[in-house]
């Protein structure tokens, strides 16, 4: 139906089912859906243990190692089918882990459905990926239905004015679960939920919908994308789309920028993740500043934007020492930089001569200095204070990933979410908005 429409859409496909229709030479599936973009939708879904219960207990590098583990076959396996390269991965249900992200990003993929979001962006920067999150669904059982299906779509009518009055970036408009235009049931749920595993000889099968009932979704289908080609205030793009929109990351900071931000900084006491650079990136690109100008004596024009995530453990809230000297805020911007040169991501904490003193602590410290010698006003010691760990709005990303994981069905009732929350937290020092190439 897309494809007779002239619209291209994004299919998220579990690669065991891509495998299954190869098995079962599909060719008529596979060739329909490779004229449109295609995402993983995870290697194997809701089959026990789903990504958030093998994360739930690794530390950050095990996980990592474990993603690339479970998740990179996936990846090969539908560019192997589908003869395309694969571009983003989408949440399924609610199984979610930090480190997935951060892995996707290292390949150069996307994540879409993700519970860490800005409060008024839906595009943004997570872990090193480009990241989508809010959409509208509820399609799915109302297919069948023409009468809940005009219900639905005036909604979206509704919901699409508002968006557009709002300026929102990226409206995800979710139009099914294919699986549940077809089925009455989803099929994970009858034999997956709550951390069942049967052995697939006693798999249930979904109780499915008449010829007659499918006749009528397809004809809604069709209204449903020619409401969307038609409507004044939409531009449907794939994911790939979106990507190239998106992506472009600058390659150097300006001290102007960085000063902005710095100010920014002291103004709101927090670690600002609504900037164009993520706190990691400031945090670094301070601490070059700061080393290029004890070497020359002035500070440069810009510095070198450096792909950085955050901590992989806890920072001091209380530093152990009360303030820190100039000789001492060098050698802390040294430390730094050679952390992140050698592993990738800011360290928790620095040794200093007279103690330890946590990354969010200096995050701060830095801005100030940085102000100082900006302005020519000198630098006596400064202060350190006590600071979070992470931003503010971790707290509120650690409610949402709760409820992402307690919600889905599918995961076993003592999944311990203890280790993902954390890195969560942690990794919100990679969070910032995505902005248009044009922009």
């Amino acid at each position: 139906i897309l494809t007779e429409e002239g619209v291209k859409g994004t299919f998220l496909v579990v690669a065991e089912k891509a495998r299954l229709l190869e098995k079962r030479n599909r060719i008529d599936v596979l060739e329909a859906l490779r004229k449109h973009d295609i995402g993983s939708h995870s290697n194997t879904h809701s089959v026990h243990p789903t990504i958030s219960e093998y994360l739930e207990n690794k530390n950050w590098d095990e996980g990592v190692k474990e993603a690339y583990r479970r998740e990179l076959p996936g990846f090969k396996d539908l560019e192997r089918i589908f003869k395309k390269k694969i571009w983003c991965l989408g949440r399924p249900g609610g199984s979610y882990g930090p480190q997935l992200v951060y892995v996707l990003g290292k390949l150069g993929k996307a994540y879409v459905y993700c519970p860490v979001m800005l409060p008024d962006r839906n595009v943004a920067w997570f872990c090193g990926a480009l990241t989508f999150a809010r959409w509208f669904g509820g399609f799915d059982q109302t297919y069948a239905d023409t009468k809940k299906f005009n219900e639905m779509l005036n909604k979206l009518d509704r919901f699409i004015k508002n968006e557009y009055v709002k300026g929102t970036d990226w409206i995800g408009i979710f139009c099914c679960h294919p699986t549940m235009v077809r089925a009455y049931e989803f099929w994970d749920a009858i034999n997956f939920a709550k951390g069942a595993n049967p052995p697939k000889e006693k798999w249930k099968k979904p109780r499915m919908r008449t010829e007659e009932e499918m006749e009528v979704a397809k004809r809604n289908f069709r209204r449903l994308v020619r409401f969307l080609k038609e409507n004044s205030l939409v531009q449907i793009r794939t994911i790939r789309d979106l990507m190239r929109i998106y992506s472009h990351q600058p390659e150097y900071i300006s001290i102007g920028d960085l000063s902005a931000i710095a100010n920014r900084i002291l103004e709101r006491n927090d670690i600002l993740v609504d900037q164009r650079l993520s706190p990691a990136e400031t945090l670094t690109a301070l601490a070059e500043s700061i080393l290029l100008y004890n070497e020359a004596g002035k500070l440069p024009e810009k510095v070198k934007r450096r792909d950085v995530i955050g901590p992989v453990e806890m920072p001091l809230r209380k530093p152990e020492v009360s303030d820190i000297s100039w000789k001492d805020l060098v050698k802390a911007s040294e430390r730094i930089i050679d952390h992140v040169n050698g592993k990738g991501y800011l360290p928790a904490n620095i040794l200093l001569s007279d103690g330890k003193v946590g990354i969010s602590s200096l995050y701060f410290a830095f801005a100030e200095a940085f102000l100082s010698v900006k302005t020519s006003e000198g630098l006596n010691r400064i202060r350190l204070k006590p600071a979070d760990p992470y931003p503010s709005i971790a707290k509120e990303i650690e409610s949402q990933v709760r409820r992402t994981l307690s919600g889905w069905v599918i995961h076993k009732p003592d999944l311990n979410q203890e280790k993902i929350v954390k890195y969560t937290k942690l990794q919100t020092w990679t969070l910032k908005p995505a902005f248009k190439s044009n922009e």
